[in-house]
């Protein structure tokens, strides 16, 4: 999540989404302003209540629970040794697997 939306999340701007329930219009980590909530909400009456929506750090938490830090730490030291392997050095892609990699071992 770019740290623009994850702002507007954490100081009640906006709503994320953490579970679309059957709206096709709704995605996981969707982050939606309350108007386009409220519109959807409308459009679907009594289908909207199997939706899960979060605002503020409790809902950023949710998010952080769901996310298996082993798996993402394997998946960014892949990434790592695949572009380390590559003669011309550490390109920008393997500098943000770093970066992801020091976050997620700050984490565990």
């Amino acid at each position: 999540m770019p740290p623009k939306q994850l702002e507007s999340v954490i100081y009640f701007i906006s709503h994320v989404v953490l579970d679309p329930g059957s709206i096709p219009e709704l995605e996981y980590k969707q982050v939606i302003s309350d108007k386009a909530l409220r519109e959807i909400e409308e459009r679907y009456g009594e289908e909207f209540s199997s939706v899960k929506v979060g605002m503020g750090a409790e809902a950023i938490r949710e998010l952080l629970m769901a996310v298996d830090l082993d798996a993402e730490a394997e998946a960014c030291k892949k990434i790592i040794d695949e572009k380390t392997d590559n003669a011309k050095g550490l390109g920008q892609k393997a500098m943000k697997a770093i970066k992801r990699l020091e976050v997620i071992e700050s984490f565990r």
